[in-house]
Parts: structure tokens; sequence; C-alpha cells
């Protein structure tokens, strides 16, 4: 049986918004006027308030931000401290312009390493050698990938490799990917992995020295210091000509926690990925300004006297972040199928047990540069998912 919080993540991003109270007189600040992202999304993974949406629910490939997924699942599936051989077969589909992280055939690295190799310098090859330590091929692992995103409610995204380098199969949402990173943030040493700025590899039977390796995620690297949030805690980057500039990134200030999600920003000549470190990290400043302004919740004495009844819930109701309903038979037209349940099985429902928490207190809806900033779907005070 799928996990009730699995349900309540997708529910979360889909029942219908509600504004959390803010200090009175307070002026809630305009979101960031330069967002050039074509989808974006900012929401607080905590409470599933959504702050920023944009395109959210627009299919575009999300290049190496797929590593996430490669990551998760090999954590959940693999033995940390088994040895992995780098095969020749793990470089079949990787280009020639491809992150690497210099792996030898016949090199032989723990998994806890290899998985340091594709979060950090985002190693493309590391990405198969771990599909195929793992799964015994690519295409098994892929397949593995597809399935464990459509049991996290991800009905718009299809992986066709481990890596996401281009390919016409290969789709995700800035929705979609904020599902995953919800998952991701469950498991501890993903975010330790995804939050590290540089590791050592050790020597290896092919290396005879220990070499660095570092991320490629300037919001963490106090050496990219125009581009370095102190508040951010990881995630991945991702860009490829098809893709633009992508990036997932969480952070935290105050015992407050954000997720930002920004995918296909024009690439810049240096190619460096700098203008999505700084849409994201705008965003992230701004949401936890915005948070900072609502109300907390007032404090309640016990009392010694039976509770009352609590009045009944919202129901909730589709939003722009709801997921639309797969075809039937879930065939995209190109010989591949999408993420879309079995015949004759319905994707989960949109009331949820997790629904009853919701406080109707009315909606806020701001627009600013073509996008609608939605603020609020939960008071504060909502326990962590």
């Amino acid at each position: 049986m799928q996990d009730k919080k699995t349900f309540c993540l997708a529910a979360l991003l889909a029942v219908s918004l509600f504004c959390a109270p803010f200090a009175s007189g307070s002026d809630i600040p305009a979101p960031p006027e330069d967002i050039t992202a074509e989808s974006a999304l900012l929401f607080d993974p905590d409470t599933g308030q959504v702050l920023f949406e944009k395109n959210t629910r627009e299919r575009r490939p999300i290049a190496s931000v797929t590593k996430i997924m490669t990551a998760l699942l090999a954590l959940e599936q693999g033995d940390l401290a088994s040895v992995a051989t780098v095969n020749a077969s793990a470089f079949f589909d990787i280009l020639p312009d491809a992150s690497d992280a210099d792996l030898e055939e016949g090199e032989e690295l723990t998994l806890l390493d290899l998985l340091y190799c594709v979060l950090l310098p985002s190693a493309c090859e590391a990405s198969n050698v771990v599909a195929e330590h793992i799964s015994g091929d690519v295409a098994s692992f892929v397949a593995a990938m597809n399935a464990r995103a459509l049991e996290i409610g991800c009905y718009d995204t299809n992986f066709a490799n481990t890596h996401g380098l281009p390919h016409d199969d290969a789709y995700s949402t800035a929705a979609d990917v904020a599902l995953i990173v919800l998952e991701a943030m469950r498991n501890p040493l993903l975010m330790e992995i995804c939050g590290t700025a540089e590791y050592e590899l050790p020597a290896s039977n092919k290396k005879e020295r220990p070499r660095v390796i570092r991320s490629t995620n300037a919001l963490i690297r106090k050496d990219r210091e125009n581009y370095y949030y102190e508040n951010a805690t990881g995630m991945k980057t991702g860009s490829t000509r098809a893709s633009g500039l992508c990036l997932a990134a969480t952070a935290e200030l105050d015992g407050e926690r954000l997720v930002a999600v920004v995918l296909g920003i024009a690439r810049e000549s240096d190619s460096l990925m700098t203008r999505s470190f700084i849409e994201a990290r705008e965003l992230l400043m701004w949401g936890f300004d915005v948070l900072a302004l609502q109300e907390p919740e007032p404090s309640v004495e016990p009392s010694p006297s039976p509770s009352p009844s609590p009045s009944p819930s919202p129901s909730p109701s589709p939003s722009l972040l709801q997921s639309p309903s797969p075809e039937p038979d879930g065939y995209t037209g190109e010989g591949e199928t999408q993420n879309a349940p079995p015949p004759g099985e319905a994707p989960p429902p949109d009331d949820f047990d997790g629904a009853k928490r919701l406080v109707a207190a009315g909606i806020t809806v701001l627009a600013g540069s073509g996008s609608l900033v939605l603020l609020s779907l939960l008071r504060k005070g909502g326990r962590r998912l």
C-alpha cells in the first residue's frame, strides 16, 4: 500500500489554496519581477504552502535534475558499502560534452562514492554505473525510476535515462519535480550528499591518489561568492541546450524550510548556470520575507472541559498544480508509455485525510511578471510531512 504521506504530499500541491493570516498592517513584499524561468515554483515543504507558481504543469526537459531520482532510488535499494565496477556499457549514451567524474572502465568504487559523483559534479557516467550496479542494466533501472515517480504522484513525468541528457521521451514539470524533491528531503543521507560543497574520492584501483570533486550548485559553495546563499541546504542543478538552465534548491532559515524549482532559463555564454542560481535565490529570499510576516498560531492553554467538535473542513478542489488526468492507456504516441496508472486504475483521489487540517481563511492572488503568486495553503504550524 502506498505511504499515506506520499498521498499527502501530492494532495497538498493539488488542493484549493487558502490564505494564511498575516500580521496586522503588514505589507506583503512584491515578488521578484525578473523571474525568466519558463516554469517556477516556490513552496513550504512542511505545510504545503505555495508562494509562487508559473507554468507548473508545463512538460519540459529537466536535464540533470533527473539525478535526484537516480540517487533516491539507489539509496532506497542499494548497499552503500557495496563495490561497483565501471563497465564500458556505462558510457554508451554519454555525449562528449556531458559532465563526468573522470571514471575509467574497470574502476571500482563504493556505491556511496558513486552517489557523491552523481550529485556533486553531476557525473553522467556515474549515474549509469549506479543503474547497472543496482538493477543489472540501465533500462531496468530507468523503468524503476518511472515506477517510483508514479508512486509519489508524478503523472507528468517520464524518465528515459539515468542522467537527464537530451531524449525525446524525457520530460517532467515543476510540480512533479517538487514532489520528487519532497520525497528526497525525507532521506537524510541524500540531503547530506547534495548539501556537500566538495568531497574527496579515495584512491581506487585505477587512480593512485584521492581526488576532490565539487558541487555544481553554486548556492552552497562559498567560493562562488556571487551566487552563494548562506541558507541554502542543497539539491540539484541541470543544464542542456534543450532544457535551458534548471535548478531545484532547498533552503532553511530560523526553522522554516523552502523549496524553489526553476526550469527553462535561457542559457548564458559562460555556461556556469549563473542565472538559475540568481532566480532561485531571489525566490527563496523573498519567500522567507513573506513567511516572516505571517502571524504565528496562537498558543492554546489546556482546558479541563471537552474540546468542541471540529468544524467541517472545506472540500479540496482542483488547482493550478493538479496533474491533468493521464490518457487511459498512457500512450504518448511515440512508442513509449508515460507515467500513468495501469488500465482501469484511477489516480489517487483529490480528497485525503490531511485535507481535514486545512483552514479556510480567504485567498490572496497577486499578479507579477505574468505569474500568479499564491499565498498560503495552510495556517502555520502544520506538522512536518
